[in-house]
C-alpha cells in the first residue's frame, strides 16, 4: 500500500515539475506566486488505522506548505517551524495580488516573510474529527 501510494506522488511530483519548467520555458516563473499544499496527511497503520478522516494523529494533520513568490518580493528561501494553517493561504493570495482581505478573515498572510518571524505567530487551532456517536477535538 505504501508503494502504491509513493508511486503516485511520484507521478505527481513529475507533472508538477512540468508545470514549473513551461512556466520557466514561457517566461513566466519569476513572476508567479506558486503554492504547493495539501489538503490532509495519511496514516499507515500507525496507530491502527490507514487511509485518512480517521483521527486528529500527525500523520494527517501535518501536511507541507510550500510557497515561491513573484521575484519582486525579493523573498529568500526560509524554512519555518512554527504551526502555520492552510486557512492562511487565501489571505496570502490576495495580498499578493493586492486585493484586500475581507474582514471575516483571522488569521495571517505570509506575503511579507521579510519583515517579520513567523516563528513568533502564536495560534491556537482546533482541529475536529467527527465520527458518530463519537467526535474528538484536538487543540
Amino acid at each position: 500500500m505504501l508503494n502504491l501510494y509513493d508511486t503516485h506522488l511520484a507521478v505527481a511530483d513529475e507533472f508538477f515539475g512540468k508545470i514549473i519548467l513551461q512556466l520557466k520555458e514561457s517566461g513566466l516563473y519569476d513572476d508567479s506566486l506558486i503554492i504547493f499544499s495539501s489538503d490532509h496527511g495519511e496514516q499507515f497503520f500507525e496507530h491502527g488505522n490507514s487511509g485518512h478522516s480517521k483521527s486528529l494523529y500527525r500523520e494527517e494533520l501535518h501536511v507541507p506548505l510550500m510557497i515561491k513568490f513573484p521575484k519582486s518580493f525579493n523573498t529568500h528561501g526560509k524554512r519555518i517551524h512554527s504551526l502555520i494553517s492552510t486557512l492562511d493561504i487565501l489571505p496570502t493570495i490576495l495580498e499578493v495580488n493586492n486585493i484586500t482581505i475581507p474582514g471575516i478573515f483571522t488569521v495571517k498572510n505570509y506575503s511579507n516573510l521579510q519583515h517579520r518571524s513567523l516563528e513568533k505567530i502564536n495560534k491556537e487551532y482546533l482541529y475536529l474529527f467527527h465520527d458518530w456517536p463519537n467526535s474528538v477535538f484536538s487543540v
